[in-house]
């Protein structure tokens, strides 16, 4: 087993009401504002531990900006043309910004033109979105993209995953090279 994966199940799966978070320990915390949320993901610090979906009626723009202006991450979505990408965060005062991210699919013949564009624009986290992240071609599509990776320095994050066997099939030789470099 891969270090940071532990295989809770192998034939069951959990949701929120099979699972407690029961403290058992007494706090010294006096107030709220003592406690610190922050954390560093991809070589960028969150304010907040929270990412915006690039779901076309979750993050645009304006979203992006409001996250961004939380010291969190918005990832703009793909369904619309890389010029649009591009012009929301430039609309929204964000083209300087390190809290910005962009979806692309895994079409060879366009979206690898996309990522090359959107990181000639400064974006540094690209998002690998697709329905099922535990495909054999997310690994052929990271091997195609991983020079444009290398020379850009980006970060890449994939998915979607919702098992242990998706997860732990990205994190193989094959995946691991370009999806989780910084962890």
């Amino acid at each position: 087993m891969r270090k940071g994966f532990q295989n809770i199940s192998d034939s069951y799966s959990f949701t929120y009401d099979d699972i407690s978070l029961l403290p058992n320990q007494i706090s010294e915390v006096e107030h709220r504002s003592e406690c610190d949320t922050s954390g560093e993901f991809l070589g960028i610090k969150l304010g907040m531990p929270v990412i915006g979906s690039p779901m076309n009626t979750v993050v645009g723009g304006k979203m992006a900006k409001a996250l961004a202006d939380l010291n969190c991450l918005g990832v703009i979505h793909r369904f619309n043309t890389t010029d649009e990408q591009i012009k929301e965060y430039a609309d929204n005062n964000l083209t300087d910004s390190v809290y910005k991210s962009a979806a692309i699919g895994i079409n060879k013949n366009t979206d690898i033109e996309r990522l090359k564009r959107l990181a000639d624009f400064g974006i540094k986290i690209i998002c690998i979105d697709i329905a099922n992240g535990g495909s054999r071609m997310v690994g052929v599509f990271l091997n195609s993209i991983a020079g444009i990776v290398s020379e850009y320095d980006l970060k890449v994050i994939a998915g979607n995953v919702a098992s242990y066997e998706t997860t732990e099939f990205l994190d193989t030789d094959e995946c691991r090279r370009y999806t989780c470099r910084n962890r």
